[in-house]
């Protein structure tokens, strides 16, 4: 329909449109109506018989003593019609044997009509014409609004499938016994727990196993293979407690000497 509407405006509709116009001011002529008769077509198809009307007009018109001949009343008027009503009335104007004025083309004098200026029909064509241009234009855009949904969903899809596969690499690094771990704050120690079982522990006095509370303690990951500290003995046994450490990470005195597992002091103090 994009390329009907102005195909159809280029090359029908609006040049009779002008031509009409422009007939306003074309010389006229004396003349006489030598045929007039109403012609009617059938044509069938599968689903039912359709009739169309011609009003048949012919007329003979003198310039310079010269006889020139035409058949249209007004611009377009060669078309078809479906309408018998509208046929018959333009054969009542023009009965045969009547004078009439003929306006002719002064660039094509052998072109002549009986009533100048535009009709309804051209009105009618120019009106059909930007219609299908509309109709063609939307489509247009509806085609182009449908392809960009498309377009967002492939590129949807696509960019969930990229996401999924990355999210999966990532999982597998993680699987394959890498792991990543943030600095622990002084109040935090981030360690990997293997001895899920928690003791309380009570204090004691003398060496570091005996009176832990009296030192500083530096504890070491063996899993991460950092060293977490100074701190207090109180803030070990709340790491203890709260299952931030477990047993088995290995502690030393800041000032003393030795290694110990958490779990030494922890059975010396409860001994």
């Amino acid at each position: 329909m994009l390329v009907i509407g102005p195909a159809f405006l280029y090359y029908q509709a609006w040049p009779q449109y002008k031509k009409a116009k422009a007939s306003t001011q074309w010389p006229k002529a004396s003349g006489e109506i030598t045929n007039s008769k109403l012609i009617s077509k059938r044509t069938r198809s599968k689903k039912r018989t359709k009739t169309t009307y011609r009003a048949a007009i012919a007329f003979k018109y003198f310039i310079k003593n010269r006889v020139h001949i035409g058949d249209e009343v007004y611009i377009g008027h060669s078309n078809t019609s479906s309408s018998r009503f509208s046929a018959e009335r333009i054969l009542s104007r023009y009965p045969i044997g009547k004078d009439v004025s003929v306006y002719y083309d002064p660039k094509n004098p052998n072109y002549g009509i009986l009533e100048p200026g535009t009709q309804m029909l051209h009105y009618l064509m120019l009106g059909g014409s930007l219609l299908f241009i509309l109709i063609g234009l939307l489509m247009t855009v509806f085609e182009g609004f449908k392809a960009a949904l498309m377009g967002g969903a492939i590129g949807a899809a696509v960019f969930e499938a990229i996401g999924g596969r990355k999210k999966k690499t990532v999982q597998n690094r993680h699987s394959s016994g890498r792991t990543y771990s943030k600095k622990p704050s002084p109040n935090k120690v981030q360690v990997f727990n293997r001895n899920p079982k928690q003791e309380t522990v009570k204090k004691s006095s003398n060496d570091p196993l005996r009176s832990p509370w009296e030192y500083q303690w530096k504890i070491y990951s063996r899993s991460s293979k950092k060293v977490y500290g100074p701190y207090k003995f109180d803030q070990v046994q709340q790491f203890l407690n709260a299952g931030k450490i477990t047993g088995d990470h290995e502690c030393s005195p800041v000032g003393g000497e030795g290694h110990f597992w958490v779990s030494d002091i922890v059975d010396k103090q409860s001994a």
